[in-house]
């Protein structure tokens, strides 16, 4: 059956490219190359800078935290002074400093490493020590007593 709706169709498309549409699809080909060999050096020089930045600053886990309440709190007993900028006890917040440190053992217990809870169990132990030598009336704060 032949169509009778009097449309006729025309295809314009380029079915072959010609020398000069060749030409300019290499180039466009070998700009793209240039471009990705540009960008995977920029994020190689990223990624060293985040390197040398870990590097500088440490590297950030679990264990950095728990070190950070220990060290708040060891301040905060008066344990931790600087000559130069004297920080007077603070018992009260040195205790939430440690109960702050139980909860997060108590809310990471099982998902520890072996050396993660063996850090935490030390740092609590040597903080409980060291709170109650600072919660006995005396003169200066006693030095801090290391974990046996």
């Amino acid at each position: 059956m032949a169509d009778d709706s009097g449309f006729t169709f025309i295809e314009h498309r380029h079915t072959h490219l010609d020398a000069e549409g060749l030409e300019e699809a290499e180039q466009a080909k070998e700009r793209l190359r240039k471009e990705a060999e540009r960008d995977k050096a920029k994020l190689e020089a990223a990624k060293e800078k985040q390197k040398a930045k870990a590097v500088v600053f440490g590297e950030v886990d679990v264990i950095s935290l728990f070190e950070t309440l220990a060290s708040t709190a060891l301040a905060q007993m008066g344990l931790l002074q600087d000559p130069n900028h004297p920080v007077p006890r603070d018992l009260r917040g040195a205790r939430n400093s440690i109960d702050l440190l139980r909860v997060v053992k108590a809310k990471t217990e099982g998902n520890l490493t072996a050396e993660e809870q063996r850090v935490i169990d030390e740092l609590l132990y040597t903080l409980q020590m060291n709170f109650v030598q600072a919660s006995k009336p005396q003169g200066p704060p006693p030095p801090p007593t290391p974990h046996p």
